[in-house]
């Protein structure tokens, strides 16, 4: 019944999507260059957090400094390749590995020193934050190369509409089909939804709790890395103060894409199809004439309704349903 479930939901998922597309290509008559721009520039960064934080939530807990490691990363990466003078490759390595380092605190708050992730990772949002406007970067724009501009901005594959694929777009589908195959059919997605179900049971059967926490949030450190890098190569400016909303974003989209709030539950197909709903909901928004402020609090309401409908699912679903 759980897995039914979660397929009829990914299926409304799917129609909703295609609706808002098609809404979006008969009133905005995309052409080329804007949906390469809103597909590299928004779904890869979006997506590719959201798809660790299906993972964190999926377990029982979440991370709202997503923002902050995705700005700290992109001025690493800025500071070491115009300050310092590092190759791009290098400069990029750097910056997944601040991104890894600043999700394994993250874990390591969480789970040795069990502080409750919601504060743990709420300070830290402002600590990663801190250190990027400290570097001195925000929106500055770095010395590319076009190489680095082609993975947020290279035309790869045509859908349509004049409407092509990136590469930092075709990276996140892999990415996703890869985290699907985890969640389903590997001991890390079973350990993560089981600690998610109950963390005291999960402990009597020697789940490393401690462990697979630590490396969910690396995970997403690493993840916010990626996806800063995405987001200069699309925007070519360092996103400190470009990016807002990022962790409401990720959110929105696990909840509404099946993840259960309290953990023991998640869907990553339904977290990308959510993305792309979000994404197509955003840019309908923007075209229809809404100013930023009323599309952010769109966002929101939209959260909030997930939220509740995630739990009248679960209060109504029965219990060896899970």
């Amino acid at each position: 019944m759980k897995a039914g479930l979660l397929r009829t939901r990914e299926a409304v998922l799917a129609l909703a999507a295609l609706i808002l597309l098609a809404r979006a290509v008969i009133a905005a008559e995309l052409t080329g260059s804007s949906a390469a721009a809103l597909a590299a520039s928004y779904w890869a960064p979006v997506g590719l957090t959201a798809l660790a934080l299906t993972f964190i939530v999926s377990a029982g807990r979440l991370d709202v400094s997503l923002g902050a490691m995705l700005a700290l990363c992109a001025a690493v990466f800025a500071g070491l390749s115009d300050n310092a003078g590092w190759p791009l490759a290098l400069a990029a390595a750097g910056a997944l590995a601040v991104g890894g380092a600043a999700g394994m605190l993250n874990g390591l708050l969480t789970a040795l020193l069990r502080i409750p992730f919601y504060w743990s990772t709420l300070a830290t949002a402002l600590l990663f934050t801190g250190i990027a406007m400290a570097i001195g970067t925000g929106g500055d724009r770095p010395a590319l190369s076009d190489g680095f501009l082609a993975l947020g901005q290279g035309e790869w594959i045509p859908v349509g509409f004049g409407a092509f694929l990136t590469p930092s777009v075709l990276l996140w589908i892999a990415l996703t089909a890869a985290g699907a195959l985890v969640l389903r059919r590997t001991w890390m997605g079973r350990y993560a939804e089981c600690i998610g179900e109950n963390e005291t049971a999960a402990r009597f059967a020697a789940i490393p709790v401690r462990r697979l926490t630590i490396g969910l949030f690396t995970l997403s450190g690493l993840a916010c890395g990626l996806a800063a890098l995405f987001t200069v190569s699309a925007r070519e400016v360092i996103p400190i103060h470009t990016f807002p909303g990022l962790e409401l974003d990720a959110i929105a989209c696990v909840l509404l894409g099946g993840t259960r709030l309290r953990g023991g539950r998640g869907s990553v197909w339904g977290t990308f199809l959510a993305v792309v709903i979000l994404g197509l909901a955003r840019y309908n928004l923007e075209h229809a004439g809404f100013p930023p402020p009323h599309v952010i609090a769109a966002v929101g309401l939209l959260l909030v309704a997930a939220a509740i409908v995630n739990e009248r699912l679960v209060e109504r679903t029965p219990l060896d349903a899970h």
